[in-house]
């Protein structure tokens, strides 16, 4: 039987992450789900130092013969495996040796920026060395495939849906308050079309209010209140009040929103969001929620006008979301595909 390492930056503190799952104030009882991927006597987690400097990464590699770099004979049972590629990077610069598994989550936005060649230089070296990818966005494979050079079919990335966990984000009844919510702070994510958005929503609704999540410095329209961040429960209780969840994001591969969009589709809330590659691999088009064009507030604000002054209709996208999670998107649905992906691939 194998037996996996799960990698997590060091300031994820796994164990009491759990003791908050067990508080049931966190999703899922490891960060992503990832203890479900093996038995529990067959699958250990693992905090490593996040490696920031490109001189030590350069060090570091310089260290490594080619032979260890390139050398797939693993002595060790113990089998590393990272969520995403940054920790497969960390993981090689602390041990000489890259995971057997690991998602490729960032790098495919990340390959024309100057900025990032030397870093992106040493992980497609660690990558290619890899037996198992993943990418969570369709839009992602051949870029992946082009970047890493790989043919192989045991090597290819592998399109892996995202899950989150359905238990802890459950079905809620309709909102008795026309609220719209907005949650996300990533570098994608478009608060001047979000907010240019919401502006005309409320000027045209004088009833509706908005709440965003965001760190951006932007001020926002009258009718909008802006928190800096939400605890897990916070956000599952914001979504239950919300009537829509809207989102706007900027260009990019790696499906910026995918995560509010699924956990706001397990509580029964419809999603109006901007249809970036990939995104329709988690939200159905007029099924489970809509979609807008890139940097388009107007199309966004009729959405959203759209969901508000149609409840049923908004209802029944919410029903239709929830069971598309269940059926496609829980994280152990995701689980179970890494476990597939692992068993398929050449793991030595």
């Amino acid at each position: 039987m194998k037996t996996y390492d799960v990698y997590y930056p060091s300031q994820i503190d796994v164990c009491a992450w759990q003791g908050e799952y067990n508080d049931n104030t966190k999703p899922d009882s490891w960060p992503y789900g990832l203890n479900r991927i093996a038995d529990n006597g067959a699958i250990r987690f693992q905090n490593i130092d996040r490696q920031r400097s490109l001189a030590t990464a350069t060090t570091a590699l310089l260290r490594r013969s080619q032979e260890a770099i390139l050398n797939r004979t693993i002595t060790n049972p113990v089998l590393p495996v990272t969520w995403d590629e940054r920790t497969a990077l960390d993981v090689f610069l602390a041990s000489g040796r890259g995971p057997v598994a690991t998602g490729i989550i960032w790098a495919t936005d990340q390959l024309n920026k100057p900025a990032s060649y030397l870093r992106l230089r040493l992980l497609r070296r660690v990558l290619k060395d890899a037996s198992a990818l993943w990418c969570l966005s369709n839009a992602q494979l051949s870029v992946v495939d082009k970047w890493l050079g790989v043919r192989s079919k045991n090597r290819r990335a592998q399109f892996l849906p995202f899950g989150i966990d359905a238990e802890f984000y459950s079905q809620k009844p309709a909102a008795s308050e026309r609220l719209i919510f907005s949650v996300g702070g990533d570098r994608d994510r478009d608060p001047a079309t979000l907010f240019a958005a919401l502006s005309a929503v409320i000027r045209a609704r004088s009833d509706v209010r908005a709440i965003v999540q965001t760190t951006s410095s932007l001020t926002p329209p009258e009718g909008v209140t802006v928190v800096k961040r939400f605890s897990h429960t916070e956000l599952r209780e914001m979504y239950a009040r919300a009537a829509v969840v809207a989102l706007a994001t900027k260009p990019n591969l790696h499906v910026s929103g995918m995560t509010v969009s699924l956990e706001a589709a397990a509580t029964g809330r419809p999603v109006v969001i901007t249809k970036t590659p990939g995104m329709n691999d988690y939200v159905v088009d007029g099924k489970t929620g809509l979609l807008v064009p890139v940097g388009d507030s107007k199309a966004l604000t009729q959405r959203i006008l759209q969901l508000l002054d149609d409840p049923e209709q908004s209802a029944e996208m919410g029903r239709c979301a929830r069971l598309h999670v269940e059926r496609s998107h829980t994280s152990a649905i995701m689980a179970a595909r890494i476990r597939e992906i692992l068993e398929a691939s050449e793991l030595h």
